[in-house]
Protein backbone atom coordinates (compact mmCIF):
# COMPACT_ATOMS: atom_id res chain seq x y z
CA UNK A 1 0.00 0.00 0.00
CA UNK A 2 1.23 3.51 -1.07
CA UNK A 3 0.65 7.05 -2.09
CA UNK A 4 1.91 8.22 -4.70
CA UNK A 5 1.82 11.59 -6.37
CA UNK A 6 1.73 13.78 -10.00
CA UNK A 7 1.44 17.20 -10.92
CA UNK A 8 -2.34 17.78 -12.17
CA UNK A 9 -1.36 21.42 -13.74
CA UNK A 10 0.62 24.48 -12.45
CA UNK A 11 -0.94 24.53 -9.13
CA UNK A 12 -2.42 21.21 -8.40
CA UNK A 13 -1.22 17.57 -7.57
CA UNK A 14 -3.36 14.37 -7.18
CA UNK A 15 -2.11 11.74 -5.01
CA UNK A 16 -3.06 8.14 -5.58
CA UNK A 17 -3.29 5.75 -3.63
CA UNK A 18 -2.41 2.31 -4.56
CA UNK A 19 -3.09 -1.42 -2.72
CA UNK A 20 -0.95 -4.03 -4.47
CA UNK A 21 -0.81 -7.53 -3.83
CA UNK A 22 2.62 -8.64 -2.87
CA UNK A 23 2.46 -12.46 -4.62
CA UNK A 24 0.60 -11.51 -8.01
CA UNK A 25 1.69 -7.50 -7.88
CA UNK A 26 -2.35 -7.30 -8.51
CA UNK A 27 -3.50 -3.33 -7.81
CA UNK A 28 -6.43 -4.16 -5.84
CA UNK A 29 -7.72 -1.12 -5.52
CA UNK A 30 -7.30 2.44 -6.00
CA UNK A 31 -8.19 5.96 -5.17
CA UNK A 32 -6.82 9.66 -5.74
CA UNK A 33 -7.59 13.19 -4.38
CA UNK A 34 -6.25 16.47 -4.05
CA UNK A 35 -4.91 15.98 -0.65
CA UNK A 36 -2.99 13.32 0.65
CA UNK A 37 -4.74 12.10 3.95
CA UNK A 38 -4.89 9.03 5.99
CA UNK A 39 -8.71 8.61 4.81
CA UNK A 40 -7.27 8.46 1.23
CA UNK A 41 -5.50 5.26 2.29
CA UNK A 42 -8.29 4.01 4.72
CA UNK A 43 -11.18 4.58 1.65
CA UNK A 44 -9.08 2.21 -0.82
CA UNK A 45 -8.18 -0.23 2.17
CA UNK A 46 -11.68 -0.68 2.83
CA UNK A 47 -12.90 -0.73 -0.50
CA UNK A 48 -10.36 -3.65 -0.81
CA UNK A 49 -11.44 -5.70 2.06
CA UNK A 50 -14.63 -5.29 0.81
CA UNK A 51 -14.01 -6.31 -2.69
CA UNK A 52 -12.22 -9.56 -2.07
CA UNK A 53 -13.85 -10.41 1.20
CA UNK A 54 -10.48 -9.99 3.23
CA UNK A 55 -10.63 -11.09 7.26
CA UNK A 56 -6.92 -11.83 8.09
CA UNK A 57 -4.00 -10.34 5.74
CA UNK A 58 -0.55 -8.77 6.20
CA UNK A 59 -0.38 -5.04 5.07
CA UNK A 60 3.12 -3.57 3.70
CA UNK A 61 3.08 -0.08 3.41
CA UNK A 62 5.88 2.31 4.50
CA UNK A 63 5.99 5.04 7.17
CA UNK A 64 4.41 7.74 5.69
CA UNK A 65 1.69 9.68 7.31
CA UNK A 66 -0.83 8.45 5.09
CA UNK A 67 -0.14 5.22 6.84
CA UNK A 68 -1.03 6.25 9.97
CA UNK A 69 -3.45 7.72 12.32
CA UNK A 70 -7.51 6.62 11.01
CA UNK A 71 -5.13 4.00 8.81
CA UNK A 72 -3.33 2.19 12.14
CA UNK A 73 -6.28 2.45 14.53
CA UNK A 74 -8.39 0.80 11.94
CA UNK A 75 -5.89 -2.06 11.38
CA UNK A 76 -5.31 -2.88 14.91
CA UNK A 77 -9.01 -2.53 16.53
CA UNK A 78 -11.33 -3.70 12.85
CA UNK A 79 -13.26 -6.84 13.15
CA UNK A 80 -10.42 -8.07 11.00
CA UNK A 81 -7.32 -9.37 11.35
CA UNK A 82 -4.95 -7.18 9.98
CA UNK A 83 -0.83 -7.78 10.37
CA UNK A 84 0.03 -4.09 9.40
CA UNK A 85 3.82 -4.16 8.71
CA UNK A 86 5.83 -1.14 8.17
CA UNK A 87 8.85 -1.80 5.59
CA UNK A 88 12.08 -1.68 6.35
CA UNK A 89 10.98 -1.26 10.32
CA UNK A 90 9.01 -3.86 11.30
CA UNK A 91 10.98 -6.08 8.62
CA UNK A 92 14.04 -6.05 6.00
CA UNK A 93 11.78 -5.62 2.96
CA UNK A 94 10.61 -3.12 0.99
CA UNK A 95 7.94 -1.71 -0.04
CA UNK A 96 9.20 -2.73 -3.56
CA UNK A 97 6.21 -3.95 -4.94
CA UNK A 98 3.72 -1.17 -5.06
CA UNK A 99 6.92 1.43 -5.36
CA UNK A 100 7.24 -0.70 -9.02
CA UNK A 101 4.10 -0.10 -10.10
CA UNK A 102 3.98 3.88 -8.93
CA UNK A 103 7.25 4.08 -11.14
CA UNK A 104 5.15 2.04 -14.01
CA UNK A 105 2.46 4.49 -13.77
CA UNK A 106 4.47 7.50 -13.88
CA UNK A 107 6.97 5.76 -16.67
CA UNK A 108 4.68 4.49 -19.03
CA UNK A 109 0.97 5.67 -18.51
CA UNK A 110 1.48 9.42 -16.86
CA UNK A 111 1.64 12.19 -19.34
CA UNK A 112 5.01 14.04 -19.03
CA UNK A 113 3.92 17.32 -19.37
CA UNK A 114 0.09 17.03 -18.22
CA UNK A 115 -2.29 20.14 -17.49
CA UNK A 116 -5.38 19.01 -17.41
CA UNK A 117 -8.65 18.27 -15.89
CA UNK A 118 -9.11 15.95 -12.58
CA UNK A 119 -11.83 13.75 -14.67
CA UNK A 120 -9.58 13.25 -17.47
CA UNK A 121 -6.80 12.36 -14.77
CA UNK A 122 -9.07 9.99 -13.16
CA UNK A 123 -9.47 8.40 -16.79
CA UNK A 124 -5.70 7.61 -17.68
CA UNK A 125 -4.97 6.23 -14.00
CA UNK A 126 -8.58 3.90 -14.74
CA UNK A 127 -7.17 3.12 -18.01
CA UNK A 128 -3.48 2.01 -16.89
CA UNK A 129 -5.25 -0.11 -13.96
CA UNK A 130 -6.84 -2.25 -16.60
CA UNK A 131 -3.76 -2.66 -18.68
CA UNK A 132 -1.42 -3.24 -15.72
CA UNK A 133 -3.64 -5.72 -14.50
CA UNK A 134 -5.39 -7.48 -17.21
CA UNK A 135 -3.50 -6.84 -20.55
CA UNK A 136 0.07 -6.31 -19.59
CA UNK A 137 1.83 -9.65 -19.50
CA UNK A 138 4.88 -9.80 -16.68
CA UNK A 139 7.51 -11.63 -17.06
CA UNK A 140 8.18 -12.32 -13.16
CA UNK A 141 4.95 -13.98 -13.63
CA UNK A 142 6.12 -16.51 -15.97
CA UNK A 143 3.94 -14.53 -18.56
CA UNK A 144 0.58 -14.30 -17.04
CA UNK A 145 -1.18 -10.61 -16.05
CA UNK A 146 -1.80 -10.20 -12.46
CA UNK A 147 -5.14 -10.97 -12.90
CA UNK A 148 -4.30 -13.71 -14.42
CA UNK A 149 -1.29 -15.04 -11.20
CA UNK A 150 -4.35 -13.55 -8.56
CA UNK A 151 -6.66 -16.15 -9.97
CA UNK A 152 -4.09 -19.26 -9.89
CA UNK A 153 -4.22 -21.75 -7.65
CA UNK A 154 -1.30 -23.47 -9.14
CA UNK A 155 1.71 -21.57 -7.55
CA UNK A 156 4.57 -24.03 -8.97
CA UNK A 157 2.69 -22.78 -12.74
CA UNK A 158 4.17 -19.81 -12.02
CA UNK A 159 7.18 -19.89 -9.89
CA UNK A 160 8.53 -23.66 -11.06
CA UNK A 161 11.56 -23.43 -8.81
CA UNK A 162 13.36 -26.46 -9.89
CA UNK A 163 13.20 -25.28 -13.54
CA UNK A 164 14.02 -21.54 -12.40
CA UNK A 165 17.44 -23.35 -10.19
CA UNK A 166 18.51 -25.12 -13.34
CA UNK A 167 18.37 -22.46 -15.43
CA UNK A 168 20.19 -20.36 -13.37
CA UNK A 169 22.82 -22.94 -12.67
CA UNK A 170 23.15 -23.61 -16.95
CA UNK A 171 23.20 -19.50 -17.22
CA UNK A 172 26.06 -19.10 -14.68
CA UNK A 173 27.62 -22.27 -16.16
CA UNK A 174 27.44 -20.68 -19.49
CA UNK A 175 29.38 -17.50 -18.52
CA UNK A 176 31.87 -19.30 -16.41
CA UNK A 177 33.08 -21.29 -20.16
CA UNK A 178 32.67 -18.12 -22.63
CA UNK A 179 35.70 -16.02 -23.85
CA UNK A 180 34.63 -12.75 -22.59
CA UNK A 181 36.93 -11.65 -20.22
CA UNK A 182 34.24 -9.17 -18.40
CA UNK A 183 32.32 -12.73 -17.72
CA UNK A 184 35.35 -14.15 -16.24
CA UNK A 185 36.41 -13.76 -12.51
CA UNK A 186 39.56 -11.50 -12.00
CA UNK A 187 42.77 -13.20 -10.84
CA UNK A 188 43.90 -11.80 -7.63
Amino acid sequence: MDVTEVRLNDVQKLYISFIVDNFSKAILGWKAALNKTAMLTLDNLKEVIDRYNLKDFTLFSDDGSENKGAVSTFASTSQYRINSVIAQIDTYFSNSVVEAVNKIFKSNYWPRDYSGQLNKALEIISEMVHDYNNIRPHGSLSGLTPIEALMNENIESIFPSDQIRKAATARISENLNSNCTDCQPKPE
